[in-house]
């Protein structure tokens, strides 16, 4: 399947998280979800989404990052999203002997998350047989 299938078919899938919508500031939730935090997330989903279930492949914004979860259960992160400062940053978790390690990653733009395909699946993989 190649990159452009694998982002169509991404965005046409059925997801929880299929309210997304660019949040306007509010003082009182200091979350605010980005639209280039949503296309993220649409990129990594669609490279991921030939490894793993793509319902399985949940977002979650935060106040410090936009994070990319297995199961909607935030001790599955697959990566986060860094991109509220100047520099923009993507997190990979390497999983190694019982430890998730997070990596961070500086990078100029979105399309830059694409070098990061193999290292992306790799986290996603270690997730394929888990219960959800």
């Amino acid at each position: 399947m190649g990159e452009v299938d694998s982002l169509s078919e991404a965005k046409g899938a059925n997801n929880l998280n299929s309210n997304h919508s660019v949040a306007p500031y509010d003082s009182e939730n200091k979350i605010v979800t980005t639209e280039e935090d949503i296309q993220g997330y649409y990129i990594v989903r669609g490279i991921i989404c030939s490894v793993l279930d793509i319902e399985r492949i949940i977002s979650r914004d935060t106040q410090s990052y936009f994070g990319i979860l297995c199961d909607n259960n935030n001790r599955r992160p697959i990566c986060r999203l860094y991109f509220n400062g100047r520099q923009k940053y993507i997190s990979i978790f390497n999983m190694g002997a019982g430890d998730k390690n997070e990596e961070k990653i500086p990078i100029a733009n979105l399309n830059e998350i694409h070098k990061l395909a193999d290292r992306l699946k790799a986290t996603a993989e270690h997730y394929i047989n888990l219960p959800c």
